[in-house]
């Protein structure tokens, strides 16, 4: 059980960056959309420039740019989303070289 003064004490200021560790939180719907959404840009882009170094960044640079408008939009940065989106992108790629 926790304490009267721990329950009761002031949220951690990060600088308006809010971030939640909960296991629902972290293995959520929104996790897998952002994990399909970057795989196919990157397997898309990594195709269609035949490039893949610039499928992968395409897709990171898109969910950094979507992380930051969710921050400065929401006053939300979720750190879990952009593991996601690096993760679907990795992926992605890591298939592409493999066949």
């Amino acid at each position: 059980m926790r304490s009267e003064a721990h329950r009761n004490r002031a949220p951690l200021n990060t600088g308006g960056w809010r971030f939640e560790s909960s296991l629902a939180h972290i293995m959520g719907k929104d996790k897998i959309i952002h994990f399909i959404v970057c795989f196919v840009l990157a397997a898309l882009t990594a195709l269609i420039t035949s490039n893949i170094i610039i499928g992968w960044l395409s897709a990171v640079v898109v969910g950094i740019a979507k992380e930051l408008y969710d921050r400065y939009s929401y006053g939300v940065f979720d750190i879990y989303d952009l593991i996601a989106d690096v993760l679907g992108a990795t992926c992605s790629i890591l298939i592409i070289v493999i066949l």
